[in-house]
């Protein structure tokens, strides 16, 4: 199956593209780590995100909070 198959059965079946999938699957992650109150550098290298930056927005797709506001409401 090529890529482009791939990913049009992907969003077929699970409504939503395959960067969308390992986003969210990135951010779970961070989510975890946040709970531990590990530091935000750490948590967005340890969640593969690579950066805090690339972290910040996609947290701010996700939840449309910026991750201080998500600590403040959620941990």
């Amino acid at each position: 199956m090529n890529s482009r198959t791939l990913s049009r059965h992907f969003k077929r079946d699970l409504q939503e593209t395959p960067a969308q999938f390992v986003e969210r699957v990135r951010v779970d992650h961070a989510r975890g780590f946040l709970a531990e109150s590990l530091p935000l550098k750490q948590v967005a290298i340890d969640s593969d995100f690579g950066d805090l930056q690339r972290m910040r927005r996609a947290f701010q797709r996700w939840f449309g909070i910026n991750i201080s506001d998500y600590l403040n409401a959620f941990v």
